[in-house]
């Protein structure tokens, strides 16, 4: 049985939900920073409920995408903000 709320809140496109995951990945190592996170540390974080699982794809997919941004490193299993990243911070937050 679904509730009148249930029809008011709007669904996202799959494009809002990776822009979304997006977000909170680079939020979460600029704030962890200067501590490295390695991939499955910042995966545990975004999605506890996924602990003894896999890396869930749409993690992959953030960090791969920030990383071709430029906003985020990755080397080896280490993950990290850019400098890029780090000085668009220093500048305006």
């Amino acid at each position: 049985m679904s509730t009148h709320d249930d029809w008011s809140k709007p669904s996202l496109t799959l494009a809002e939900e990776d822009e979304r995951d997006q977000k909170a990945i680079v939020s979460l190592v600029i704030d962890e920073h200067p501590k490295q996170l390695t991939v499955s540390e910042l995966a545990r974080a975004m999605a506890p409920e996924a602990k003894d699982r896999p890396i869930p794809d749409w993690v992959e997919r953030g960090i791969q995408e920030l990383v071709g941004w430029g906003l985020l490193n990755r080397e080896g299993a280490s993950v990290r903000p850019s400098r890029v990243v780090l000085r668009f911070v220093e500048l305006f937050y």
